[in-house]
This record gives C-alpha cells, structure tokens and sequence, in this order.
C-alpha cells in the first residue's frame, strides 16, 4: 500500500511525553487518509513523527521523497511556525488541514 508508519515507542527522537493512546490515533488517522487515496488511485505515504522541531524533518522528508504534494493536519485554527517554515523552504504545494473537523 506504500505506508509506511513503523511501531515505535511513545517516545520517538525526542524527550516529549506523547501518551500510547495518542499516537495510536495519529497511525491510525494518517492510515486513514493514506487509504483513501490510495482507492482513488493516488500514490500516498504517511508518517508519523514527534519532535519538538519538526520543520527541518519535514522538509527533508518532502525532499527525499520527491512529494508532489504535502497535507498536513494543524491543531491550530491559524498559520503555524511549522506551516511557514515548509511553505517557505519546498517549491511543493502545501495543503493545511485543521484537525479540530
């Protein structure tokens, strides 16, 4: 299916307190999605990553996988420093998706 979502501790590259229960809901969310593309024949990977400064990551994710396109799910109802940090180092579009709906 092309997902990649390893099973990792709570604790992945960082000292952040992530709960088991939240991290479960994330893989099973960003599966979700990664599923629905995929049955409309769109080449999909999703991953899960907790850092405290996950923009530099997420900039070479997108460049390593040469993405066509990025959506990320955003708790805040406006632009993030992470939002801006990949809209202003990737030529790649750049979907935000508030994850309160």
């Amino acid at each position: 299916m092309g997902m990649r979502i390893p099973n990792t501790p709570a604790l992945v590259g960082t000292q952040l307190q992530i709960d088991r229960e939240s991290l479960v809901q994330a893989k099973s969310l960003c599966g979700d999605y990664v599923r629905r593309a995929v049955a409309h024949g769109i080449q999909a990977q999703g991953y899960v990553y907790v850092n405290s400064q996950p923009s530099a990551k997420l900039v070479r994710l997108i460049q390593s996988h040469k993405a066509d396109l990025v959506l990320l799910m955003s708790p805040e109802r406006r632009q993030s420093l992470v939002d801006k940090y990949v809209l202003k180092h990737t030529p790649v579009p750049l979907t935000v998706v508030p994850s309160h709906i």
